[in-house]
């Protein structure tokens, strides 16, 4: 009795996906679940389709909902581990023919910066910056085949500490190749988004087919506040991610501000 989603905000993790995901709660078109980050598809899959049904409204409801607006009523979900696990995006493509995937790209040495003072705050990391940086190949070594080989198999270095290899996002975009030719998919900026929110938000309910709405209230959430890093880590990762950058910008037609003028403020 109760709807799947008709949309999802895949990632990325520490890009704006809270965000998005609240100005899409004030749209009298959006029902959300209570729960932002579901984990169906990447932690939560052999729970099965009957428990994933029950995080989201009944259909009954959103048809009601529909009649009194006389509009199209839809829901979805958000969670930003889904782009960077590697069985996510294939099990959200065979299980969901219709669906819609919004991606949400920052610049990704930011990214990783806020995505280590995130596990800071809650207390996993325990390295410096630079130590995390220089860490990360031998922690992940081996994980990602793990959870390819054991479906059911929870790596918490691969969620966790993965603050380099999840700003290779051409990889993680190629995974969903099948949505983008369809154009079921949109890659949004992050800094669009918080710089110019209508404008980005226009887009996105453009995307999933419903009015436009003015929003009346653009918090920007889950924001840490942290110092500067090491300046030499900082061009490292620079250089490692200059020639996936160069090749994202061949496959989206969202213009990143970061692709030619990255900034480290």
């Amino acid at each position: 009795m109760r709807a799947l989603p008709d949309f999802i905000i895949a990632g990325v993790m520490k890009g704006g996906t809270t965000s998005l995901f609240d100005y899409l709660g004030q749209h009298p078109q959006v029902v959300i679940p209570q729960i932002k980050e579901i984990h169906y598809f990447d932690l939560n899959f052999h729970r099965g389709e009957e428990w994933y049904r029950s995080h989201f409204p009944p259909r009954l409801g959103l048809r009601l909902r529909g009649i009194r607006l006389r509009k199209r009523v839809i829901t979805g979900e958000a969670s930003p581990y889904y782009t960077f696990h590697p069985l996510a995006p294939e099990r959200i493509i065979d299980r969901l023919p219709g669906i819609r995937v919004i991606v949400l790209l920052r610049d990704p040495v930011r990214r990783a910066i806020s995505h280590y003072h995130h596990m800071i705050r809650k207390g996993r990391e325990t390295l410096s910056f630079a130590e995390a940086v220089h860490a990360e190949r031998e922690r992940l070594e081996g994980e990602e085949q793990r959870i390819i080989d054991s479906p059911e198999y929870s790596s918490n270095n691969h969620q966790h500490f993965s603050y380099v290899a999840r700003g290779v996002y051409i990889r993680q975009l190629e995974r969903f190749e099948t949505l983008r030719e369809k154009g079921r998919l949109l890659v949004l900026s992050s800094e669009a988004l918080f710089q110019d929110t209508q404008t980005t938000f226009d887009r996105v309910t453009d995307f999933l087919q419903i009015d436009r709405h003015t929003l009346e209230d653009v918090p920007v959430l889950n924001v840490g506040t942290y110092g500067k890093e090491d300046a030499d880590t900082i061009r490292e990762l620079r250089d490692f991610y200059r020639p996936f950058n160069s090749h994202l910008q061949t496959i989206i037609d969202t213009k990143m501000p970061w692709l030619n003028s990255p900034t480290d403020s």
